[in-house]
């Protein structure tokens, strides 16, 4: 059924007005000329065919058809505006879906991600964790990131974020009773791998030691975060970036064994779609992240 409702702006305009008993009044509320307030009203009377105001020189006063109407629509209007009120109020925020690695998530992201809310306003955010590169054809995942450079895909943008040195961390424990005074001592300890990148000790011992060795086996983890707990228990020597494990080395929890650095090695890249880098909020994550990563270049 169609509705056979007044105007909306000769509403407001008639509401105003006879709040203030003033055309001036009501058309500085309403942002608009006094002539257009009264264009409204006019409008307003002509579609109930009564009279809403009695015109005095310059001054206005309800009529009593006028009188019995303002509650009526003051009431609606008032209504109309805590209705409104409340859906904005509760309306789902926009959320940004994240996937990251879980110890690049647990141990640089999520304790920054605070200072994300607050720079964007309004945008939520959901983090996932896996070592993998997520589809991110799906929409399902907005933005990643991922150790390995996903450039060759033709769909995708990836940019780095960081590189980062990579050094050799375990428990103290480990080689309490030993004595390491070159890179080739660490070889008579176990060797923990990443499964997705197992040859980073063979680089580390060609770089420290000048010509190729056979790395011994060790346990390998897909995620860096077992590895640290893995090394922590004393299963073995892991190569971390320095500034993913600077908690446990201050507390003593992990040592560096021998400060020989693998330069470089480490990397973490930013990817998403390329058809959507356009994005507000995809472009916001991405100005972030790489201040966040400025902000810690200017703090080392």
């Amino acid at each position: 059924m169609r509705r056979n409702l007044p105007p909306l702006n000769a509403i407001k305009a008639f509401e105003a007005a006879a709040r203030h008993l003033s055309f001036k009044d009501a058309a500085a509320e309403l942002l608009v000329t006094p002539q257009a307030v009264s264009q409204q009203i006019r409008v307003l009377e002509d579609w109930l065919n009564l009279p809403l105001f009695a015109r005095q020189n310059r001054t206005i006063r309800l009529t009593p058809a006028g009188a019995l109407f303002l509650p009526v629509v003051s009431q609606a209007l008032d209504d109309l505006e805590a209705s409104a009120a409340r859906l904005v109020a509760h309306r789902e925020p926009e959320i940004l879906t994240i996937s990251a690695p879980p110890s690049f998530a647990i141990r640089w992201l999520i304790p920054r991600m605070e200072r994300f809310r607050a720079a964007v306003p309004g945008l939520d955010y959901r983090l996932t964790t896996t070592v993998e590169l997520p589809d991110l054809s799906s929409g399902a995942i907005d933005v990643a990131i991922h150790w390995k450079d996903a450039g060759n895909d033709p769909d995708l943008r990836s940019e780095l974020i960081a590189r980062s040195d990579l050094v050799p961390v375990c428990s103290p424990g480990l080689i309490a009773d030993g004595m390491i005074v070159g890179p080739a001592d660490l070889l008579n300890y176990p060797l923990i791998r990443h499964v997705g990148d197992p040859d980073l000790w063979s680089s580390w011992f060609e770089a420290a030691l000048g010509y190729p060795v056979e790395a011994p086996n060790g346990p390998q983890f897909g995620s860096d975060l077992f590895s640290v707990e893995a090394a922590a228990n004393g299963q073995g020597i892991c190569l971390l970036a320095r500034e993913q494990v600077v908690g446990d080395l201050e507390t003593g929890r992990l040592v560096i064994p021998i400060e020989r650095t693998l330069a470089q090695a480490g990397r973490s890249y930013l990817v998403y779609p390329k058809a959507r880098e356009h994005e507000e909020n995809i472009a916001a994550f991405r100005n972030w992240i790489f201040s966040e990563v400025a902000q810690d270049r200017r703090a080392a």
